[in-house]
C-alpha cells in the first residue's frame, strides 16, 4: 500500500519548489552571506581555491561560482523542502545536493558566467525533476 503520508509529501515539495521559483525574480537572495558546504558540496566564489583548508583530507565538489550567495540561498532554500516534507530519507542528501551542484557546474560551462537568476531556476529545475522521479517511483494503484 501507498503511503499517503509520502505521497502528500511530494506534492507539498513540488508546491514548495515552485514557490522558490516565484520568489527568484524579488532578489530574496541579496542578504544570504552563508556559503553551502555539507553533502561533499562546496560552494565557493568563482576565484577561491579548490583547497579545503577546513577538512583537507576530503574531497569535496566545489562549484566556483559568481553567484556564490545566491547559489547558496537556493541550496539552503532546496534543502529545508526536502527535510521539512522528510524526503531526505528517500533520496540520498549526497545524490541530491550532488545533483544540484552538477546542473551548477553545468549551467556554467554552457553559458559561462550568466545571470543568477538563470542560475537559481536551473537548480530549481533539477530539484523539480528529482520530485518526478522520485513521484514515479512510488506504485500507483488503487487497493
Amino acid at each position: 500500500m501507498i503511503d499517503d503520508k509520502y505521497i502528500i509529501s511530494m506534492a507539498e515539495a513540488v508546491e514548495s519548489v515552485r514557490k522558490v521559483q516565484n520568489k527568484i525574480n524579488n532578489e530574496p537572495y541579496r542578504n544570504h552571506s552563508d556559503l553551502w558546504s555539507g553533502a561533499d558540496v562546496r560552494i565557493k566564489n568563482i576565484n577561491s581555491s579548490n583547497e579545503n583548508s577546513y577538512y583537507p583530507f576530503r574531497d569535496d565538489f566545489q562549484v566556483n561560482t559568481p553567484y556564490a550567495k545566491q547559489l547558496s540561498w537556493g541550496f539552503y532554500q532546496i534543502r529545508d523542502i526536502f527535510y521539512s516534507k522528510s524526503l531526505i530519507k528517500n533520496i540520498s542528501k549526497y545524490e541530491l545536493f550532488g545533483r544540484l551542484a552538477d546542473a551548477a557546474h553545468n549551467y556554467h560551462k554552457v553559458y559561462g558566467d550568466g545571470n543568477e537568476k538563470d542560475l537559481l531556476k536551473e537548480i530549481s529545475d533539477e530539484a523539480m525533476k528529482i520530485l518526478k522521479e522520485m513521484f514515479k517511483s512510488v506504485r500507483h494503484g488503487i487497493s
